[in-house]
């Protein structure tokens, strides 16, 4: 009578069936990977540049808020979004100037800082538009340096309106 040992292994037809299930199931779950990854890219690219743009356009949105006029000045190739505490007072209480894809804010009496740049307007030269004494649209892209990606930036520039 034959006996069979009990340290026997796997066969070879074993194995490589093993083998080949294996690799049809990674190469199923390949494409889903680099979806996964390919979305994590692209929204923590979102994420970016929302961080970037969020703080500059609060800052507007804080100034026109605690402004009692607003008023644009459109040129061909700049313009400026002007805040004052009454439409009959000439003291600019904040002045916002945009050139060349670029934001700067001026305050009376201090050198112009750059709050956003990589920008585009949406609708030409101006992103500002004035509707009213005490609202303003804003419209534009931002495009992050290096990024095919961009992000769109609008919304309105409420005053308070006092009479």
């Amino acid at each position: 009578m034959l006996t069979r040992s009990t340290s026997a292994g796997f066969t070879l037809i074993e194995m490589v069936v093993v083998i080949v299930v294996t690799a049809i199931l990674m190469a199923m779950a390949a494409p889903l990977i680099v979806h996964l990854v390919d979305s994590y890219e692209v929204s923590a690219e979102g994420a970016d540049m929302a961080s970037a743009v969020g703080p500059a356009i609060w800052q507007i949105q804080w100034d026109a808020r605690n402004s009692n006029n607003l008023n644009v000045n459109n040129g061909k190739t700049s313009c400026t979004l002007i805040l004052r505490q009454s439409p009959n007072d000439n003291k600019v209480k904040y002045e916002y100037d945009y050139s060349t894809g670029e934001i700067f804010q001026r305050l009376p009496g201090l050198t112009p800082t750059l709050i956003l740049a990589h920008l585009t307007a949406a609708s030409g030269s101006c992103p500002f538009v004035k509707k009213t004494n005490y609202l303003a649209m804003y419209d534009m892209w931002y495009q992050k340096p290096g990024t095919p990606g961009r992000i769109a930036i609008e919304g309105a520039l409420p005053a308070y309106g006092r009479p």
